[in-house]
């Protein structure tokens, strides 16, 4: 692992507004294009469809994007499909090139419910699919009345449980939202056929989920709270998690392979860890600090997350063959490691994709 690299608490601070595009707030131009920069920077926003204050992610984006519109967010979910839903801690949008990477989440629920939701509920979830074949997207209003059986937290009707279960097994996808009304479709129908034919081994989707949560947070450590970390783990046939020892290898696999880099903040316990490219938005916190001590004479200056101006540029992440081959197409098999740190993860496609759906807007 490479020596850590110290830095203040003040140089940590400003770090982290810039990072997260904070600093200025709203700085990106008010252009649905800001929010794949958002996603390019983050890899992951934690999505909520209850908006009390507003969306969750709607609140996100519109603290980074001037003139924000949540039909933005919408539009690259539910039509152009950059973006896509699924479980990864919590629920995120997350960028479609990188759906081969976020599949073990599917796959696990499907293992789930095929030892007890199917067991009781195979023929209705037959039956579910079935119609959404012959018909295309349908949401839970347009079944039958079904009587509520238990659910997770409390009891529910059973299509919108069954759908809902069909969704996590990754056979069925959002074909959009209205309010709180999901409408749903095969899965086949929804993503691109190349994509979901990839197979990455679970190790390297596991790598690639811890990835994630550095990419999404900047100076995350090792510790922090359970709900940070879930779905990194390793399952037994008996269903029990194996947790932290897997975290702990796949974190020095990370390290070793320099996709992550150690930093010890003063007077902060523990290591941090940030992206390679993090390295130069490290140093440009460093050179700020510096200029308004400089500037105004105190030793504990504070910088203001107004103070500075655009956000560095990072390059697009890569996908490499355990012979080093850089990519830039999906993996096409076992054997596949990730660097993968943007939307641009699957490079050759997602290029296509937008340029597919570029030509086809009004």
């Amino acid at each position: 692992m490479p020596e850590p690299r110290s830095v203040s608490r003040e140089v940590a601070r400003r770090f982290l507004a810039l990072r997260h595009l904070l600093a200025p707030p709203r700085a990106l131009p008010a252009d649905p294009a800001s929010v794949e920069r958002v996603m390019e920077r983050l890899g992951s926003i934690q999505f909520d469809p209850i908006g009390i204050a507003g969306r969750n992610h709607d609140l996100v984006l519109h603290a980074r994007v001037a003139g924000y519109r949540p039909a933005w967010a919408d539009d690259l979910l539910y039509v152009q499909r950059r973006f896509f839903e699924a479980h990864n801690k919590a629920l995120q949008l997350l960028p479609l090139a990188e759906l081969p990477y976020y599949r073990l989440a599917w796959q696990r629920s499907a293992t789930r419910h095929a030892r007890r939701t199917w067991a009781d509920h195979g023929a209705y979830a037959e039956h579910i699919m079935a119609r959404i074949t012959a018909e295309g997207p349908l949401a839970g209003s347009d079944f039958e009345q079904e009587p509520a059986i238990d659910w997770y937290w409390r009891p529910t009707s059973r299509t919108r449980a069954i759908l809902e279960a069909l969704w996590e097994a990754g056979r069925l996808g959002l074909a959009r939202r209205d309010g709180n009304r999901r409408t749903y479709d095969l899965a086949e129908r929804l993503y691109p056929p190349e994509l979901l034919s990839i197979e990455v081994p679970e190790q390297d989707q596991l790598r690639h989920k811890l990835l994630s949560r550095y990419r999404a947070h900047g100076l995350l450590g090792w510790g922090g709270r359970y709900e940070l970390w879930l779905g990194i783990d390793e399952v037994d046939g008996d269903g029990h998690h194996e947790r932290a020892p897997v975290r702990r290898r796949l974190l020095d696999e990370l390290l070793a392979g320099e996709q992550l880099r150690p930093v010890a903040v003063d007077g902060v316990r523990g290591l941090r860890y940030v992206l390679p490219e993090e390295l130069p938005v490290l140093d440009q916190a460093a050179a700020e600090v510096e200029a308004g001590r400089e500037r105004h004479g105190v030793a504990s200056w504070r910088p203001s997350t107004r103070s500075s101006g655009t956000a560095t540029s990072w390059p697009p992440c890569t996908t490499s063959t355990t012979s080093g081959r850089s990519m830039s197409r999906p993996p096409d098999g076992a054997g596949v490691t990730t660097s993968c740190r943007s939307s641009s993860a699957i490079g050759s496609w997602a290029a296509s994709s937008r340029a597919s759906s570029d030509s086809q807007a009004p």
